[in-house]
């Protein structure tokens, strides 16, 4: 789909995207800050969920893209980067108990169960 956000920068935090993302808006380049808000309010959830994305419409890839040629913004992640978040949205959307919370939530919910029956494999065979 060409109107679809696709991610044009990926940095740990959300202050380290906000120099690119004015750059992108003063060139009339409509951006998307993807996961901002979660690392903000809880900053060790950045590698887990892949940090901050910085995001273009896939029309603007291109322009955008150019703008940040030869700076130390410039992109490392291809255009077609299949995001791990996505598919495991995609795959929690199945189950019915989770579909209807947040992804911070279902992931908060799924790390949970795993700890839970890591801990108790423990207890019996430990």
């Amino acid at each position: 789909m060409e109107d679809e956000f696709v991610t044009i920068l990926t940095r740990t935090y959300i202050h380290e995207v906000s120099i690119p993302q004015s750059i992108l808006e003063s060139e009339g380049i409509e951006t998307h800050v993807r996961d901002g808000n979660t690392v903000q309010a809880h900053p060790f959830y950045s590698y887990a969920i892949g940090g901050v994305k910085l995001q273009v419409r896939a029309s603007d890839y291109e322009k955008a893209k150019a703008l940040f040629k030869d700076t130390e913004f410039e992109t490392i992640v291809p255009t077609k980067k299949v995001d791990m978040m996505d598919k495991f949205q995609q795959l929690t959307d199945r189950a019915p108990l989770l579909r209807n919370w947040s992804l911070e939530m279902r992931l908060l919910v799924v790390v949970a169960l795993i700890t839970l029956g890591v801990a108790l494999l423990i207890l019996v065979f430990g």
